[in-house]
């Protein structure tokens, strides 16, 4: 791998300021080309269910 990562969090890291921010890479596990698991082929939609769960607690505050 080539640090693709946080060559990535590095650059947009300079395009932000006083905003806390994260960068989260979901490339990798977001398609399969094929069944895993409960899985199906294709898009697996990582990561909806964690910023969905992040935003809900994060507007009750």
């Amino acid at each position: 791998r080539e640090a693709g990562t946080i060559t990535a969090a590095l650059f947009l890291q300079e395009f932000v300021e006083k905003v806390d921010w994260a960068h989260i890479d979901i490339a990798g596990p977001a398609f399969l080309s094929k069944p895993k698991g409960l899985h199906p082929t294709h898009a697996t939609g990582i990561g909806v269910r964690l910023l969905t769960y992040f935003f809900e607690n994060l507007s009750i505050k």
